[in-house]
């Protein structure tokens, strides 16, 4: 009957309570007062206090890794609107990042807890707006330096790599009400993830890893089982893959583009801890193949390891690269397309702007962060982080000629190499992928390959454009060449039929009929708003491509003129 005075950050959990009636649900809310405006958005965990720091049950206290404590999770824009709020499973995560003072969480939403998906959109470059599971990373074993390098990996992945990885977005978290510092929110891939973003059904897919454990690295059936992956491995160990039908036995089961972008990925990062963190999987659907994910670098980037190499470690200690590199086709390809993320994925000029960015969007919080963690190890100063931020740069900068000087001599072809300059007529018209790798003409129109050894140039026209030739005068959209100098080309675009669909919809809009649209991205049609397409009307969307609507849409498709909504030439699905 009395107002409840509030002074500091509070959380206040209330329940409806009446004899003779069930209780009602506990409504939880965070009050947060006098903590300052965070440039991060803020999330408040909400766990029973004994369920953590009990000194003999608490499974923060003790890390306790297989025990789940119930909670609640409250997430805040920086806008300070609330974004969702959840009751969910926390476990301690990480395979052993959990012996820092700040400890990542593992955050599952399981019906028992009285929630089943976070319905928001958490992360702004994912048109992705349901999740299972999510975690709060504390940066890894780059806790204690920058918190930046795992970081940079969905956004080094994102376009450019055949591979899954998880996001990330970093908040300012609260436990129990007590500033607990930057945390780094990433995405879980699950059951949920799987089937959202590739229509895979629970148990219809087969989920490995490896591990380390008493006994040494081992194989972990996350979902599905190992078997397949088994047979695959000795049927690549037992084989001669220098024979062409061989190798295409085993090729066939297997992505190849995707294995051989995390062998890239891993081998120029030099990150040391893959051989005990690894993760790829295949869905059961005939004709799957195995596709690889990119999961901790935060031991990769490290100046002290600029001329070293992973090359020669995955002889040894990954056994599908130790039989597939001695055929000549799959180490022409590999050496290749690597070559060409050189020159794009990991051109030092993306590097660096990534990594800068990710430090200016931390920097107005980390002050407090390191307030709150360095006397426990975390990172000890502003300046501290700042130089970790120019180390990674620097290796940005002179890795990849590390990389050449190594490469050919550990995989025995000569080293000379030769630059292709690509250009695109209109600007815009299109872009140049060379064996597979999007180039990237914002960081450089020039790519520096090997000589003698073939490779692929491929043309994707943009949308509203279709791919009219080469500067060579070949007309194929996609060609293969092999370089003995410097070589100049221009892929060459004409206006096409298609018809461009705005990516926000903020009036009603009704689709002309009988023309062909293209979406260039995600399409988000605003609430008050409608979206309307006739029938007979075919709309093609980019790979990763999404429709979310908040208002309406209406697709008017009759049985004898439908309205087909299918990927764009390239994609593989939307």
């Amino acid at each position: 009957s009395r107002p409840l005075i509030i002074r500091q950050t509070t959380i206040l959990r209330a329940r409806a309570i009446e004899p003779g009636r069930i209780p009602g649900l506990i409504t939880t809310h965070t009050y947060f007062v006098n903590e300052g405006e965070s440039s991060l958005p803020t999330v408040s965990v909400v766990v029973e206090p004994k369920e953590f720091f009990d000194p003999t049950i608490g499974i923060y206290s003790n890390v306790h890794k297989g025990r789940e404590a119930a909670g609640m999770i409250s997430f805040y824009e920086q806008s300070q609107e609330l974004g969702f709020q959840v009751n969910a499973g926390i476990k301690i995560g990480g395979e052993n990042i959990w012996r820092f003072a700040q400890k990542p969480l593992n955050v599952k939403l399981r019906g028992k807890y009285g929630d089943d998906l976070i319905p928001y959109k958490v992360f702004p470059n994912d048109s992705r707006s349901l999740f299972q599971e999510i975690g709060f990373r504390n940066g890894g074993d780059n806790w204690a330096n920058s918190m930046l390098r795992d970081a940079m990996a969905p956004f080094i992945v994102q376009g450019q790599l055949d591979c899954d990885v998880a996001n990330y977005r970093p908040v300012s978290l609260y436990l129990n009400g007590s500033y607990w510092g930057i945390h780094n929110l990433r995405a879980r891939h699950g059951d949920h993830y799987y089937f959202t973003e590739y229509q895979i059904q629970p148990g219809e897919y087969d989920l490995l890893t490896r591990e380390r454990g008493p006994e040494g690295v081992h194989l972990v059936a996350k979902s599905g089982s190992d078997t397949e992956f088994l047979a695959l491995e000795e049927l690549a160990r037992t084989t001669d893959l220098r024979d062409e039908q061989n190798y295409a036995a085993v090729a066939e089961q297997i992505d190849l583009d995707s294995l051989m972008d995390y062998l890239a990925m891993v081998d120029f990062v030099h990150e040391i801890s893959y051989i005990h963190n690894q993760e790829f999987w295949r869905d059961h659907r005939p004709g799957s193949k195995w596709q690889w994910a990119i999961n901790d670098i935060d031991r990769g980037l490290d100046l002290r390891h600029i001329a070293d190499q992973r090359i020669h470690s995955f002889h040894f200690n990954h056994p599908l690269f130790a039989n597939l590199i001695v055929n000549t086709g799959f180490r022409n390809r590999f050496v290749q397309r690597y070559a060409a993320h050189m020159s794009s994925t990991f051109h030092p000029e993306r590097l660096k702007a990534i990594v800068e960015r990710l430090a200016v969007e931390v920097d107005g919080e980390l002050p407090r962060h390191i307030e709150r963690w360095a006397s426990e190890g975390g990172i000890p100063s502003l300046e501290s982080r700042d130089r970790e931020v120019a180390e990674i740069k620097q290796f940005a900068d002179e890795r990849a000629d590390k990389v050449f000087a190594y490469m050919a001599e550990r995989l025995g072809f000569p080293a000379s190499t030769s630059t292709v300059t690509s250009n695109q007529s209109p600007e815009g018209g299109g872009k140049v992928r060379i064996n597979g790798v999007p180039m990237l003409p914002e960081y450089s129109e020039s790519v520096r390959l090997y000589d003698n050894i073939s490779f692929e140039l491929a043309a994707d026209a943009s949308p509203g454009f279709r791919f009219v030739g080469w500067s060579t005068g070949d007309n194929e959209a996609v060609f293969t060449h092999t370089l003995t100098g410097d070589m100049a080309i221009t892929a060459m675009f004409a206006r096409s039929d298609e018809m461009i669909v705005p990516s926000v919809v903020e009036t009603n809009l009704t689709l002309s009929a009988n023309s062909p649209y293209v979406a260039e991205g995600d399409i988000v049609v605003k609430a008050g708003a409608t979206l309307t397409v006739p029938k007979g009307i075919t709309l093609r969307m980019p790979v990763g491509a999404s429709i979310s609507v908040e208002g309406g849409l209406r697709i008017n498709g009759t049985a004898a003129e439908p309205v087909t909504i299918e990927p764009r030439v390239g994609a593989e699905h939307w």
